[in-house]
C-alpha cells in the first residue's frame, strides 16, 4: 500500500504557482504563530485519506522545508551591512554611496510642482501603479509631482510613503529619460544599483523597468528586511 502511495506521489506534478501561493500563505501563518507554544497539524492518516493526497503532501513538504529567509543565502549580521549578498535567485552588491542621483534631484533648469492624480495619469496615459509592500507598512502619503522644463511638462513623478513603527519606506517612480544605472545587482531578473548609508540608517535601490525608473528607500530598517521589501516591490 505504501508503495502505491509513493508511485502516485512521484507521478503528480504540482503547479509552481500553487506551490508559491501556498508557501506565501504558510509563511504568513507561521509568523502569526510565533508566540504560540503549540502548533497543531492535520494527522497524516487523514491527509492520506483525501482524494488529493499526493498534491497536498507535496505542498506541505515543500513549504515546511523552506526557512523564512530562504531568499537570502548569505549569512547576515544584525546591525552590520554585508556588502555582497547572494540570493536564491540573484545577487546584490551594496555600495556605501548612492550610485545614481535620487529621483529628488533634477536638472537645475527644471521646475517641480505639486500635481494631482488625474493630471499625472493624463500625462502618462495610464493609471498610476500599485505597489506591493509588506502588510505591516501602512500608506501614509501619496505625492504627485509634475516636472517642467522651459514651461513644458516633461515628466511626472509619483511617491508613496509608508510607515511601520519607526521604519519608513519610500517608493518613487517616474518616466525614464536619460537616466542610466550601473546594474551591479540583480533582483528577480531586474538589474539595479543598491546602496546603503550607515549615518542615516538608510538602504536604497534604483532600477529601471520598462519605461520607468524607480527608487526604493528604507529608513531604520535592517538589511535583511530591506532585501525582502525590494524583492517584493520588484516583480
Amino acid at each position: 500500500m505504501l508503495d502505491d502511495y509513493k508511485d502516485a506521489y512521484d507521478e503528480i506534478e504540482v503547479p509552481k504557482d500553487l506551490i508559491h501561493k501556498t508557501s506565501v500563505l504558510m509563511k504568513e501563518e507561521q509568523e502569526k504563530q510565533k508566540e504560540k507554544k503549540k502548533f497543531s497539524f492535520f494527522s497524516m492518516p487523514m491527509l492520506f485519506g483525501l482524494g488529493t493526497t499526493a498534491a497536498v503532501v507535496a505542498i506541505i513538504v515543500g513549504v515546511m522545508g523552506q526557512s523564512s529567509d530562504q531568499l537570502i543565502t548569505t549569512d547576515l549580521t544584525a546591525g552590520q551591512t554585508v556588502e555582497e549578498v547572494e540570493l536564491s535567485d540573484g545577487h546584490m552588491v551594496f555600495s556605501d554611496n548612492q550610485m545614481i542621483g535620487d529621483l529628488e534631484e533634477i536638472p537645475s533648469d527644471s521646475v517641480v510642482e505639486k500635481s494631482t492624480k488625474d493630471e499625472i495619469e493624463a500625462f502618462l496615459g495610464e493609471s498610476i501603479q500599485e505597489m506591493e509592500v509588506p502588510e505591516d507598512y501602512k500608506l501614509e502619503e501619496t505625492m504627485y509631482e509634475s516636472i517642467y522644463e522651459n514651461e513644458e511638462m516633461i515628466n511626472a513623478r509619483v511617491t508613496y510613503i509608508y510607515e511601520y513603527n519607526d521604519q519608513i519606506l519610500k517608493i518613487s517612480y517616474q518616466l525614464k529619460l536619460d537616466e542610466t544605472i550601473n546594474g551591479n545587482s540583480e533582483v528577480n531578473g531586474v538589474s539595479c544599483d543598491v546602496w546603503y548609508d550607515d549615518k542615516s540608517s538608510e538602504y536604497g535601490a534604483n532600477y529601471i523597468k520598462d519605461d520607468y525608473i524607480y527608487t526604493v528607500v528604507t529608513t531604520e530598517t535592517s538589511q535583511e528586511d530591506f532585501i525582502t521589501i525590494l524583492n517584493m516591490v520588484i516583480k
